[in-house]
């Protein structure tokens, strides 16, 4: 059986902006939860989930996934890999999307062709090119 899982990667540390992720967008939403929302439109995917660290600093991702009704889970701050994969196993997901916490204009349409286009050709990794999908 074929399910897909989008994976939104996020944390609050970050270099030069800290914490950007739960800034307010508009309208007291977050970055975060701007994409949430547009994300769950995805047509082709079966589950959106968060991927987070344990740092303590990412409770707040937490708690923002739980008001949105998205499944989180939390794994190495290092080793994004192995959040992945966790995902993979707990969601029995065959195919993930990678999508950062910090590209939250990313167009739901687009990611929609890539899943049909992936699954119609049976691919084992699928992007989209510029100037063309996929």
């Amino acid at each position: 059986m074929t399910r897909t899982v989008a994976v939104i990667q996020a944390r609050t540390g970050s270099n030069r902006l800290p914490g950007k992720i739960l800034e307010t967008l508009y309208e007291d939403v977050s970055l975060l939860a701007y994409q949430c929302r547009r994300l769950r439109t995805i047509e082709g995917v079966d589950e959106l989930v968060i991927a987070t660290t344990q740092a303590p600093d990412d409770d707040a991702v937490v708690k923002l996934a739980e008001a949105e009704g998205i499944r989180v889970f939390r794994g190495s701050e290092e080793d994004v890999l192995s959040r992945f994969l966790l995902v993979a196993d707990a969601t029995l997901a065959s195919t993930l999307i990678r999508i950062t916490s910090d590209s939250p204009f990313r167009d739901p349409d687009v990611i929609a062709k890539c899943v049909a286009e992936h699954r119609e050709h049976g691919a084992e990794y699928t992007r989209p090119a510029d100037g063309h999908l996929p």
